[in-house]
Formats: C-alpha cells, sequence, structure tokens
C-alpha cells in the first residue's frame, strides 16, 4: 500500500489581499497502488506539499491548507488540493499547537510588605528607638500569565511550582536576576485538546512573578531574650556573667558556657517589649543611630563584598541594614545586612549587587536586621518562558 505517483493538474485561483498577500491554489493527481492506503502514507509522499511548504514560485508563500478528495469512480485515484499564502506567520496562526510560541499575557501589580525603615534605610522608630509597627510599604511587581503546549504531561513543571529562578532567565527580551521571579498557579485541564489536524496535546497554564527587588525578607534583630556569656574559675566554681570578650578569652572549653536568659530592665524586671540586639545576640537598651553616610561606596555586578572609604568597625556596623543606591536590579537601591566587617573599608553583605556601582553615599543605620530567604531556589533551565516580542 503506497503512493504510484503525484502529478500537478494545475495552478489557479491566485489572489492578492488588501495588505499586498499573496493566495494561490496548486491541484495536485494522486495514484494509489491499493484503494486502502493510509492518509498518512500519502501525505508523507517527497512530490505531496507538507504543512507550511513554500509555493514552487514563491518561496514567500507558504502552505496554510490541504484537503483530500478521492476521484469519483475511482478507488486510486485522488486530488490533493494545496492553498499557500503569504501572509505573515504569527504564534496563533500555527496549526500545530506543538510549536506554537509561549505565549504570557503581563500586567504591572504591588504587593504589601512590612516596612521597618524609610527609603533612606532610617528605621522607623521614635526617640526612644521603639520600632513603630504595623506600617507597611508597596514593593513593585510584574505578574505573567503563561501558556505552554506539551505532548507529554509535564511533571517537572509541577515539581517547579512555588520556586525562585537559580539563575537568570529572559522573559518578554527582559532578563530578571536570580532570585526575583517565582513560579506558580500550574495548572492542567482534565484531559488533552486535540487541534483540527488531529494533534493531541496538553495545553498548560502557570503564572510567574517578578518582583525585581528578590524575595528575602528583613526583619528587625529584636526579642525578649538575650545571650549571657559565662565563665567560671574551676569545673566545681560557680558560673558568673562576663562580657564576649571576656568568654572569648577563656580557652578551656568547660569552664566557659552561653546561656539564653530574658531580657531584664535595670530594676531586673523582665523586660515587657522585644528589645534590640547587638551582633553578639545581647540586648541593646539604647540604640545609637549613625546620621553620616558613608562615602565612596562601591560593589562589582554579582559580588556581595561593599567597599567604603572608611570607618567600618564590626562592634557597631557588624549585622547593621545598609542601603547601597543603583546597585539593585536595574539601578534600585540594594537593601542588605552586613554579615562580616574585613576591615574599615570592606565588609560582606547577605544579598549580591545586580549592578555595579562606583562613588555612592552608602547610609548604614545603626539598628541590625535579619535576611531570610524562604522560598526555594530551583533550575529553570526547562521552563517555556515567553519570549515572542511583538
Amino acid at each position: 500500500m503506497a503512493v504510484s505517483w503525484v502529478k500537478e493538474l494545475n495552478r489557479l485561483d491566485w489572489d492578492e489581499g488588501p495588505d499586498g498577500e499573496e493566495t494561490a491554489v496548486i491541484e495536485y493527481e494522486i495514484f494509489l497502488d491499493s484503494y486502502n492506503t493510509s492518509i498518512s502514507t500519502i501525505l508523507a509522499h517527497a512530490s505531496v506539499p507538507g504543512r507550511r511548504s513554500a509555493h514552487p514560485e514563491n518561496a514567500n508563500a507558504l502552505c496554510v491548507e490541504r484537503s483530500l478528495k478521492r476521484v469519483q469512480d475511482f478507488d486510486d485515484l485522488l486530488i490533493l488540493t494545496a492553498k499557500f499564502s503569504t501572509r505573515p506567520e504569527f504564534g496563533q496562526d500555527n496549526d500545530d499547537p506543538l510549536n506554537m510560541l509561549v505565549k504570557g499575557g503581563m500586567s504591572s501589580a504591588f504587593r504589601e510588605v512590612p516596612a521597618y525603615y524609610d527609603a533612606f534605610g532610617q528605621p522607623l522608630v521614635n526617640s526612644a528607638f521603639d520600632l513603630y509597627e504595623g506600617f507597611s510599604k508597596k514593593q513593585r511587581i510584574r505578574q505573567i500569565n503563561v501558556t505552554a503546549n506539551y505532548a507529554t504531561i509535564p511533571n517537572y513543571l509541577f515539581d517547579l511550582a512555588e520556586t525562585l529562578n537559580t539563575s537568570a532567565v529572559t522573559i518578554h527580551g527582559k532578563t530578571y536576576p536570580a532570585g526575583t521571579c517565582y513560579l506558580s498557579n500550574v495548572k492542567m485541564p482534565d484531559e488533552p485538546t486535540r487541534s483540527k489536524d488531529g494533534i493531541s496535546y496538553w495545553p498548560i497554564t502557570f503564572d510567574v512573578e517578578v518582583n525585581p527587588s528578590g524575595y528575602h525578607i528583613i526583619l528587625p534583630d529584636k526579642g525578649l531574650h538575650e545571650l549571657v556569656y559565662q565563665t567560671r574559675t574551676s569545673t566545681t566554681a560557680p558560673w558568673v556573667d562576663k562580657t564576649k570578650a571576656q568568654y572569648d578569652a577563656v580557652g578551656t572549653a568547660n569552664l566557659k558556657q552561653i546561656i539564653k536568659r530574658r531580657i531584664q530592665t535595670t530594676e531586673q524586671q523582665d523586660a515587657a517589649e522585644p528589645m534590640w540586639l547587638d551582633f553578639n545576640g545581647q540586648a541593646t537598651r539604647v540604640l545609637s543611630l549613625s546620621s553620616t553616610a558613608f562615602t565612596d561606596g562601591a560593589m562589582t555586578a554579582n559580588s556581595n563584598t561593599l567597599t567604603v572609604s572608611g570607618g567600618l568597625d564590626e562592634a557597631t556596623h557588624k549585622g547593621c541594614l545598609v542601603i547601597i543606591p543603583g546597585a539593585g536590579p536595574f539601578g534600585k537601591k540594594l537593601e542588605a545586612t552586613i554579615k562580616e566587617v574585613a576591615s574599615g573599608t570592606s565588609c560582606t553583605l547577605s544579598v549580591k549587587a545586580s549592578t555595579a556601582v562606583t562613588g555612592k553615599s552608602v547610609y548604614i543605620p545603626g539598628a541590625r536586621f535579619k535576611t531570610f530567604l524562604l522560598e526555594d531556589l530551583a533550575d529553570w533551565s526547562g521552563v517555556p518562558l515567553p519570549n515572542n516580542e511583538p
């Protein structure tokens, strides 16, 4: 059961549309060696024009429609009609759903996040350094609704739901740094869809939320308990509270310990409200805020090292919030905390810079904050993302 021969009968029905697009029709005579030759065998023959194949006279005209009819009174003779068009192909015009462009509508939005400091990094505290509670700020985000077709169920995509991108991704021609895109709400219909050409596919939809500031959260380093550093002169002697420096000076492990104790006021009463902690986990009863910006702040893209002209001190600045203008995604400010102070001019931050900056004024208030990332990072290299620019 095969095709014996294919012969072009005529070229007719040429037409030019109002926008200059051309349409032409060619008819082919097909002779079979058996009346029960399958349609797939017929369409696979080398002389039969394929879907999206070019017109013999105009390479810009592609085959957009085909029809196959049997000649009356002949079981082994068929007529194939092929329609060609120069109309530009768009994603929605492609009748093969598995070759369609990934689609993604986009809208702007915002999310409310707790506010602990203003735009300059100054903590929202009163004159006694009590934190103003209940304030929030808006973070600008983008919401992208993605649609992609699959030949089989993409179980891996469901495994990636509720994750962040571990490396940079590009959506609609714009590249977003690692940790700024959140995949969620993956949906699949009850059964596959079938195209008019009989192609079975699964239309999958999911959402991508883009937050250029990242998804890490910053919380004030406050609490009702503090760490207490103790030493003793012998294994039978009582424990005595000491400073962190005195604790570090003791080399024998069983002669020093760290305990956690409820913070007490100067009247030896339990503190009623959480208090700011220093980087040793001890209560800071009177918080001192720096009002002077550090000068010549510089960072390299994808690095978490900040350099300034001088003045950094571990006891004062470790754990503090720092704001670096222009070092965040797309030139926005970078918000981070100081993890380590290497010298008076260099420190390590909790977040890497997205943009290289030099000569910036860097403000480091005295209050300490903690940086956390609650969402999982994952490899998005197999995630279909819309890049069909108009």
